[in-house]
């Protein structure tokens, strides 16, 4: 059985077997989950949140995918070409057909052998090279992997994208574009590393 602290009206949402969140019944903002067994009053259910898998990302909310990311390590840094998980309106009805529909405009990235940069492949084409290096995630600071793109791209210049490995060759990444005061992250998505 899950673990967190549930009351009427609240709705349990599991990862793998880990409460990734508690959100209300009918809307409103995501509680902080608690590490205690639940307790379901008649009237909630308990949503089990889809697996960690390329399928099962493409059926997540934004704040799963968040907290996904936050509880993942930067991981292995991949190396060659990796499958794009474009991920189009997280968390609602159309997410999972719209980010299958993004795989034809985005189809991943190719990290070079040494490291050092990666570009990526839109429309079968190679574009928008950036620089690769590990750094702090303007999320939550931990390390992640950094795919930054200014200095490097006339068009993505003022954009950095972030990267946690959050399963075995299953990759979860956020864009970041450059805005004041502060960075503004403008979606999420995910890759596939053979």
């Amino acid at each position: 059985m899950p673990h967190g602290s549930v009351r009427a009206g609240w709705r349990v949402v599991t990862v793998t077997g880990a409460v990734l969140a508690v959100s209300q019944v009918g809307g409103g903002r995501p509680a902080r989950a608690q590490t205690a067994p639940v307790v379901v009053p008649a009237g909630v259910t308990i949503v089990p949140a889809p697996a960690v898998s390329p399928d099962g990302i493409v059926r997540m909310s934004s704040w799963q995918l968040e907290q996904l990311y936050r509880a993942a390590p930067a991981g292995q840094l991949p190396r060659g070409r990796v499958r794009g998980i474009p991920l189009v309106a997280p968390g609602s009805a159309m997410g999972p057909a719209a980010s299958r529909a993004g795989r034809l405009i985005w189809q991943g990235k190719v990290f070079d052998a040494d490291g050092a940069s990666a570009v990526n492949r839109f429309f079968g084409v190679r574009a928008v090279r950036g620089k690769v290096y590990q750094g702090a995630s303007w999320l939550d600071g931990r390390p992640s992997l950094v795919l930054d793109y200014q200095g490097t791209s006339l068009v993505y210049g003022r954009y950095r994208d972030e990267i946690r490995q959050v399963a075995p060759g299953l990759y979860l990444g956020v864009m970041y574009a450059r805005t004041q005061p502060q960075p503004t992250l403008t979606r999420y998505f995910a890759f596939e590393a053979w």
